[in-house]
């Protein structure tokens, strides 16, 4: 059976100018809505905020869609000079409305991306979300 799927990656970057930011407060960087659709397996419909909460790089994934049919990988990778770094990864089987969050606490202001993996089928790589704290 060939295995087709529609990937639509969506962002919404929010523009902060001119604007004191104490580590007290929290800052909604980007807005990541991920649809990965494949005929005959599940569909993944993640919603991902990208934040810097007190100076930490934090990924909250919020499922919108149905449950995952099987286990998925979301891998946490530090953007480096001469490529990514995995630095974290979590097996998960998403319910029907679950979050997560990664919390990256050493980033500094190093930039971090997201991957969002299913193990049901194949997606070429690419990064689905990413941060970056600059104090």
């Amino acid at each position: 059976m060939l295995k087709n799927f529609c990937l639509s990656i969506l962002v919404f970057a929010t523009f902060i100018a001119n604007t004191s930011v104490s580590d007290a407060q929290q800052i909604a960087k980007d807005t990541w809505a991920i649809n990965l659709a494949q005929a005959g397996a599940g569909a993944v419909n993640l919603e991902i905020k990208s934040l810097c909460v007190n100076g930490v790089a934090t990924f909250k994934i919020f499922n919108r869609g149905e449950r995952w049919p099987r286990m998925g990988t979301l891998k946490v990778f530090r953007v480096e000079p001469d490529g990514l770094k995995l630095i974290s990864e979590r097996k998960m089987r998403f319910a029907q409305g679950q979050t997560a969050s990664f919390r990256m606490k050493k980033a500094g202001e190093d930039k971090m991306a997201l991957y969002v993996e299913p193990s049901w089928y194949e997606r070429s790589f690419q990064q689905d979300a990413e941060i970056q704290c600059v104090k």
